[in-house]
């Protein structure tokens, strides 16, 4: 369904009943930004952050569409310098480029705040810290009020900076949906604290990746519950023994201690699967919830995009059925599935007699399958069924006569058509 909205001469707004629909599926605040003249662009501001000036966009996209990595890339081989924001839920985080560089970073997220990543490292203390974000020159940037007030000398300023860019920036890696957008203008890199190169930020995340899938193998998701266990923690590990202090009140998820101990969620993750395999602390539950929302993934699109290829694979049983090859093709459609379903999303998984596939319990494995690819969940769910209908459909034509697959051919075409994907 597509709409259209007018935009009259005095401002005045009116919509279709189309465009009207489509508008209520997002509710919210929204700032207009300039971009091209025939391109009206608006940005979700988060609940509680204020207006800004966001200034001309040059480019935009959905990252479950097009990737954060393929995003860095096109930046650091272009050598373009603006600045990049990655809207994900309530999180706002952004990146300065210069020169295809990264220069600066900032989050509204806790732990990942420019004071609080300072802290972290030992630089400053809280109390210097506390006071200094009360104080009456709140809004001026933390870093450079650091140094006039003496609390970090300018290597120490450096040191902070870099660890920040590199948090905010895996922090977008592992959360791979999203809104993003770019402005690009002039940042000169000698003006910088620090300088970044893009590229190797971006392996050295795609190797943190990779430890973060595997710490997950203990700790399925940040909103896995964990409990103390009946060991004591190892010795000599601060974060360690703050998590441990934390589960003496009780059970938490991994999520709830990241914010309560103000840390970034993939040290929280590392803390906890060393803490389990010292068995010092428990998953309370054998299959922990993998919302998709902890990705920022609405599900109802995607279980709407499942039950579309339902219909697809329920056209195609159809019509073998009409020929009379129902009990040859089962056996066939569960090979095709095995063949063409490698995706951890799909393994193990087998057809209901009318050709369709488990909806819930595809949703409920996609998160981890997406984290694990450090893709979107769109684009995960599109690349592990569109093998399976070539592969089904393949082996449906060998039992179809001409006219038979013609007109199967023709239904698919169309519900492809019908598809909002």
């Amino acid at each position: 369904m597509s709409g259209w909205l007018r935009v009259e001469n005095d401002g005045e707004l009116s919509v279709d009943e189309a465009a009207s629909h489509q508008l209520a599926r997002t509710p919210g605040r929204f700032q207009l930004a300039r971009a091209a003249p025939d391109l009206l662009l608006a940005v979700r501001l988060p609940e509680g952050e204020a207006q800004v000036q966001i200034g001309r966009i040059a480019f935009c996209g959905d990252l479950d569409g097009m990737p954060f990595a393929d995003v860095v890339m096109m930046l650091a081989q272009g050598r373009r310098s603006g600045l990049l924001d990655v809207i994900t839920g309530n999180a706002h985080r952004s990146l300065v480029f210069a020169a295809g560089d990264v220069v600066a970073a900032s989050s509204n997220q806790n732990g990942e705040r420019l004071g609080e990543v300072a802290l972290q490292l030992g630089l400053i203390a809280r109390e210097d810290l506390a006071a200094l974000l009360s104080g009456p020159a709140a809004g001026r940037r933390v870093g450079q009020r650091l140094v006039d007030r003496g609390l970090l000398d300018r290597e120490g300023l450096a040191r902070a900076l870099r660890e920040q860019i590199t948090r905010v920036f895996e922090a977008i890696l592992v959360r791979p949906v999203g809104t993003f957008f770019f402005r690009d203008h002039p940042v000169a890199p000698e003006a910088a604290e620090v300088s970044v190169g893009a590229q190797a930020l971006l392996l050295d995340g795609l190797r943190r990746l990779d430890e973060w899938t595997h710490y997950r193998t203990r700790i399925p998701s940040m909103q896995a519950v964990v409990r103390l266990g009946p060991n004591a923690p190892p010795p000599g590990d601060e974060r360690a023994r703050a998590v441990v202090e934390r589960l003496q009140a009780g059970p938490a998820t991994a999520a709830e201690l990241a914010a309560g101990l103000r840390a970034p969620e993939m040290e929280v993750l590392r803390t906890l699967f060393h803490l389990a395999e010292a068995n010092a602390v428990l998953v309370q539950s054998d299959r922990a919830p993998r919302p998709l929302t902890e990705l920022g993934s609405d599900p109802g699109p995607l279980r709407e995009m499942l039950r579309a290829f339902n219909r697809i694979f329920g056209e195609i049983f159809t019509e073998v059925a009409v020929a009379g090859k129902s009990a040859v093709f089962a056996e066939q459609a569960r090979e095709a599935l095995a063949e063409a379903g490698s995706e951890a999303v799909l393994r193990g998984l087998s057809f209901y007699p009318d050709g369709s596939l488990p909806v819930g319990e595809i949703l409920l494995r996609l998160p981890e399958a997406a984290q694990a690819q450090g893709k979107g969940p769109r684009a995960t769910l599109l690349e592990a069924l569109q093998p399976v209908v070539a592969a089904l459909l393949q082996r449906a034509e060998a039992h179809l006569d001409p006219q038979s697959r013609d007109d199967l051919h023709a239904r698919l075409r169309l519900l492809f058509g019908m598809s909002a994907w």
